[in-house]
């Protein structure tokens, strides 16, 4: 359940909340931002696209907080989920270009068919 309405700075909504969907959602979409920005960033300016991305999905999951909707456990299952799919989608992209680069061996281009 979500907290009291007592504690909550808006519309209460009184649906279930684990884990933060907004946290997840914010830090999914600005790992993923960051991730596709990073070959294009300057090496100097990559610390900066980093925190900056890092600090808005932080700044999410704490508005979160502050405004009463979700409990401190809510916003941090956010956040492991979210690395969570972060992780997964870097083991994905990882493990589709190491199958592309065995592809690209053979003289067929397909594995087995040469």
């Amino acid at each position: 359940p979500r907290p009291s309405a007592e504690t909550v700075l808006g519309p209460v909504n009184g649906g279930y909340a684990f884990p933060s969907g907004h946290t997840l959602n914010s830090a999914v979409f600005f790992g993923v931002l960051c991730w596709l920005l990073w070959p294009q960033a300057r090496a100097g300016r990559r610390a900066a696209l980093l925190v900056c991305c890092l600090v808005l999905a932080v700044a999410v999951g704490l508005s979160r907080l502050y405004l009463g909707y979700h409990w401190m456990t809510d916003v941090l299952a956010g956040w492991v989920i979210a690395a969570g799919w972060l992780c997964g989608l870097l083991g994905l992209r990882r493990a589709v270009t190491a199958r592309g680069r065995r592809w690209s061996g053979s003289r067929s281009g397909r594995p087995g068919v040469d």
